[in-house]
């Protein structure tokens, strides 16, 4: 009779084939960071070094210098009108009324000490004035540093073609419009015994016509438009 296996031996042949037949496992390893880590990498660190106690806050936010529109009123307007040979000299100088309550008597003298070579005026500047070169309609732009600002002063030249008093009386009301205040008639700017009245200004050559204009108007704020030529 044949001879029998015992149970054992059956099981371990077995037990063998099946584990010959299979793939060995292959062992994978995974890191897993903590919740700490995590926590703190996703918390944002400022790295500015800390100001003592008693230091003063820092300010990021820039400040932008005023702009014309700026800046606080009242409005003061220097102006003047020099006739001469046909030609008519306009001198204009505006800013806050604050900025040119120490420039008025300058302003003044600068258009009584004018002189008049070839027809052209001839200007005293004090001596922290700056003129520039001739441009477009102005014979001048005159800088005056004052007040930590830089103010232009210009000077322009146009032909006279009416009669003085109606192409003063037209541009003094042009300039009132222009710092805000009302037309005003000639009785009124050729009188001596209002405050919007004209002031006359002795010159080396025809006096000038001046006025000093105060209104709630910022005539820098926006375009003005040029003397009058025909009307």
């Amino acid at each position: 009779m044949p001879k029998l296996f015992s149970p054992i031996l059956l099981l371990l042949s077995v037990l063998s084939l099946l584990t010959g037949c299979e793939s060995k496992a292959q062992i994978q390893t995974h890191v897993v960071p903590k919740q700490a880590l995590i926590d703190a990498g996703n918390q944002v660190t400022d790295k500015t070094p800390a100001l003592p106690a008693d230091h003063p806050p820092i300010s990021t936010s820039r400040t932008s210098p005023p702009t014309a529109s700026q800046e606080e009123g009242p409005f003061t307007m220097l102006a003047a009108i020099i006739p001469h040979n046909g030609t008519a000299w306009f001198y204009k100088l505006a800013a806050s009324q604050a900025d040119l309550q120490d420039l008025t008597a300058p302003f003044e003298k600068l258009v009584t000490t004018t002189q008049f070579k070839d027809d052209q005026p001839q200007l005293e500047l004090p001596s922290t004035w700056t003129q520039s070169e001739p441009s477009g309609m102005r014979f001048a732009t005159i800088t005056i540093p004052h007040n930590n600002k830089s103010l232009e002063l210009s000077i322009i030249s146009l032909p006279m073609s009416e009669e003085w008093q109606n192409y003063a009386l037209l541009n003094v009301n042009r300039w009132r419009g222009q710092v805000g205040l009302e037309p005003v008639t000639p009785d009124v700017l050729f009188s001596d015994d209002t405050e919007n009245s004209a002031k006359t200004l002795k010159t080396s050559v025809e006096d000038a016509l001046y006025v000093k204009l105060t209104g709630p108007k910022n005539p820098n704020a926006s375009s003005m438009n040029a003397p009058f030529m025909n009307r």
